[in-house]
């Protein structure tokens, strides 16, 4: 029997910092890759918080499992 990624746990990184984040930025890619990158806004401007790099396929199980999680599934909207 094959042995899942999950199997042995998590190891998490204690060094790795919590941001608060006012605003996201979504780029797509032409090479089925997605740029997601959080903003915070301070008294001098936005200050880029983190960036994350990964297929299209990822974000869309994130989009998945993070609509589940707080029980809000947003309405396709209209093309004009």
């Amino acid at each position: 029997m094959k042995e899942n990624s999950y199997s042995k746990g998590i190891i998490t990184n204690p060094e790795l910092s919590t941001n608060y984040v006012d605003y996201a930025s979504i780029s797509g890619r032409n090479d089925d890759l997605v740029l997601l990158r959080f903003f915070v806004q301070l008294p001098e401007g936005m200050s880029e918080q983190s960036r994350v790099l990964a297929k299209r396929d990822f974000f869309c199980k994130f989009i998945d499992t993070l609509c589940k999680s707080i029980n809000y599934y947003p309405k396709p909207t209209q093309e004009e």
